[in-house]
């Protein structure tokens, strides 16, 4: 024990229950179907075509999955064009407005100055 202030149990024998009798048979259908093997193909060149039928649909599969990944990236990167065009045209409007109110201001000065230093 580590605690010396507690009694420490005393240590337990632990007994396993062993089941005597036998487990009951699998069913005849399941032990069947398990046990058949599959059909082999005959001939080197059957097995051939197999193989090739399966990378066919295996290669069909993954274009289309392609397909849809390749018209996704370009749906994305025209709309990041389209955004960043927007945003580039934003900043110049913006950028034109500024100088121009920058222009009338001095504008205004000069109007002034002149108004009041007669």
């Amino acid at each position: 024990c580590l605690n010396a202030t507690h009694l420490c149990k005393p240590p337990m024998v632990i007994e396993v229950q062993v089941h005597t009798t036998p487990l009951p048979a699998a069913p005849a259908a399941l032990v069947e179907r398990i046990s058949t093997k599959r059909p082999v193909a005959l001939s080197a060149a059957e097995r051939h075509s197999r193989a090739a039928a399966r990378l066919a649909a295996l290669r069909s599969a993954r274009s289309a999955v392609f397909v849809r990944s390749a018209l996704r990236r370009m749906a994305a990167l025209t709309h990041i064009a389209t955004t960043k065009a927007i945003l580039q045209i934003e900043i110049e409007a913006r950028a034109t407005a500024a100088k121009y109110n920058r222009l009338s201001e001095l504008a205004a000065r000069r109007v002034a100055a002149v108004k009041y230093n007669r």
